[in-house]
C-alpha cells in the first residue's frame, strides 16, 4: 500500500481547478430553463436512488 501527499502546489492548483470547474457547471445551469432543470433534478434523484441500490450489502 502506498500513501500519496499532495504538496502545497498542488493543492493551490486543484482548489483553482476546483474552483473553475463549479463556475462552469453554474454558467452551464443558468442556460438551461426551468422544464430542463426540473428534468435534471428529477434525474438527479433517480441517480441518488440507484447509488443507494448499488452500495446496499447483498442479501
Amino acid at each position: 500500500m502506498a500513501h500519496l501527499h499532495l504538496t502545497s502546489t498542488a493543492r493551490r492548483e486543484l482548489a483553482e481547478v476546483n474552483h473553475l470547474m463549479g463556475a462552469h457547471v453554474a454558467r452551464a445551469l443558468h442556460t438551461l430553463t426551468e422544464g430542463e432543470l426540473d428534468a435534471l433534478g428529477s434525474a438527479l434523484g433517480a441517480l441518488e436512488s440507484l447509488n443507494g441500490n448499488l452500495h446496499r450489502p447483498a442479501r
